[in-house]
């Protein structure tokens, strides 16, 4: 039997082990490596493979090149107000613009983080709720511009509604209802998304 060669009798769990063990002793042995930093190397190996688990960026870049999906659903992870992962694809909310992560707005004579509130607006609308993204077409970045819904909540039109971004093609109504009401960043003053972008990215 060759090295590439396996037996499917062999394959169970402690075979495996027994395997993955002598495999460690020879790279301990044939490159002198301690226990210690051995375990050390096994450990962050585990975390790495524990975050790519987690926050599937590569996945979801090729998912984004794939053919458009008409609707995903599925488990998030915000990146910003007006940006999100659904289920490993990378999503922009259409029709809307939030503040960058790193952008500050004023208020009162004071800086405050509005890009990281307003990524906290975003998440409490979600909550525990599954979100369904109905999508309509690609960016520039190849991310998938969809209107996207948590539960029955329209998550574009609540971002600006709740003032938490600024309309960008649509909500028009809906940006000046927030102005009027000062809510979220029309509270103080800022910098329009987009004319922050092209100073400082």
């Amino acid at each position: 039997m060759s090295k590439l060669d396996f037996d499917p009798k062999t394959l169970n769990s402690g075979y495996l082990i027994n395997q993955f063990t002598n495999k460690l002793m020879a790279i301990r042995r044939e490159f002198d490596v301690k226990t210690k930093d051995l375990i050390t190397i096994l450990v962050l190996a585990g975390v790495l493979i524990l975050l790519n688990w987690l926050f599937p960026t590569v996945d979801s870049g090729r998912k984004n090149t794939g053919p458009l999906p008409n609707v995903i659903q599925g488990k998030t992870r915000i990146v910003d107000g007006d940006s999100l992962y659904v289920d490993a694809f990378e999503v922009r909310l259409v029709g809307i613009d939030a503040p960058e992560g790193r952008q500050m707005c004023q208020r009162n004579g004071r800086d405050w983080p509005c890009g990281r509130k307003s990524a906290d607006g975003l998440r409490a609308l979600i909550g525990r709720e599954r979100v369904k993204c109905e999508v309509e077409k690609r960016d520039k970045h190849s991310r998938l511009l969809a209107v996207c819904y948590a539960g029955r909540t329209n998550l574009n039109l609540s971002q600006v509604k709740n003032g938490w971004a600024v309309s960008y093609g649509r909500y028009r109504a809906d940006e000046r209802s927030a102005r009027q009401k000062k809510r979220g960043i029309w509270s103080g003053t800022f910098m329009r998304p987009k004319d922050w972008r092209d100073r400082n990215m």
